[in-house]
Formats: C-alpha cells, sequence, structure tokens
C-alpha cells in the first residue's frame, strides 16, 4: 500500500518489510529502488517494536508504519504512522520522524496531514491523537497545521514533559 504527495512517497510496511530491512536492509532498498541514510531510521527501537508486533498482528499494515521516500531522489527521509488501529472508541495515535537533513522543509507536514487525510477516509476514526516532547517546536508546529489543540500533558521519566495532542473529525473537516 502506497501514498503519493506532491514530494513524497508514503510506502506502508509490513512483516516482510520489517523483516527485510532487519536482516538485509541493502536488498530491501534494491527492491523498493530507494537508498537508505546513514542516519535511517531516527529510532530504530521503533521498527524493533513494529516487527515485534506484526508477528502477532500481521493485518495492522497500514495502522503502523509507512517509510517515507522524497521522490525527487528516491531516498528514505523518514518513517512514521500509527501506533496501531483505531481503539474502541475510534482513536489512532499519529508519530512520525525526519533524519537531520530533511527537517525544516516541510516534509514533516506533507508527511502527517496525508497520513492524517488517510486516518480519517475510515469512518470507524473519530479522532487522531500525538505527543510531543516540551521542546518539540517543529513538531507542536505540524500538529496545530492538522487543528491538533493541547490536550494534556504528563512526566515521563526518562523523557521529561510530554504534551498530549488530538483533533476530532469534525475539527479537521473544519479545518480543510
Amino acid at each position: 500500500m502506497s501514498i503519493e504527495t506532491d514530494r513524497l512517497l508514503l510506502i506502508a510496511c509490513g512483516p516482510d518489510e520489517l523483516d527485510q530491512f532487519a536482516h538485509e536492509p541493502e536488498r530491501l532498498a534494491t527492491r523498493l529502488d530507494v537508498s537508505l541514510p546513514a542516519d535511517f531510521p531516527v529510532f530504530p527501537e521503533g521498527i524493533a517494536w513494529w516487527r515485534a508486533r506484526m508477528k502477532t498482528e500481521p493485518d495492522v499494515i497500514g495502522w503502523a508504519i509507512w517509510f517515507v521516500i522524497r521522490k525527487a531522489d528516491r531516498v528514505v527521509i523518514g518513517d512514521g504512522g500509527f501506533k496501531g488501529p483505531p481503539n474502541d472508541e475510534g482513536v489512532v495515535e499519529i508519530g512520525y520522524a525526519l533524519v537531520e537533513e530533511a527537517r525544516g522543509q516541510g516534509y514533516g507536514k506533507e508527511f502527517a496531514h496525508r497520513l492524517v487525510d488517510w486516518a480519517f477516509g475510515h469512518p470507524e476514526v473519530n479522532a487522531v491523537t500525538a505527543e510531543t516532547l516540551s521542546d518539540g517546536f517543529a513538531s507542536m508546529a505540524v500538529l496545530r497545521s492538522l487543528g491538533m489543540a493541547q490536550t494534556g500533558s504528563y512526566v515521563d521519566p526518562e523523557e521529561g514533559d510530554i504534551f498530549q495532542w488530538r483533533v476530532d473529525r469534525a475539527a479537521y473537516a473544519a479545518r480543510s
């Protein structure tokens, strides 16, 4: 499954892609016709977490991790997606990370907007949430551009202050 934006190609990863990335990243790059920069992924533990989860839940494709490919040069510049399918209240949580050289160029906003569009394209989704670090100003700007509002915060023992964000279907539709 893939989604295109003006500048990006988003590819939903399944268990096969994640296994191949873990064991033979060069082969996966050849298969997808992409280059993998040295600093990808930004958070390797996220890919490992999804790889383990997909062994028992292979049907979460789309609601899991997506590779973000810059179309101009076919370089994987990030990854992101959701932390799983909608819960019983119809809520999904989005997250993403871009390699250093791709930041500050609007790619995060382009990716996040298209992914939230995709989520709200499913009638069972009522809201999209996210979390940021208290100093994640660029991420906060992306979330605000999605119509998200800060709904709370908490302290993570390892990361510090975490801000929680949310946009409901109606608010997102009104923004569009």
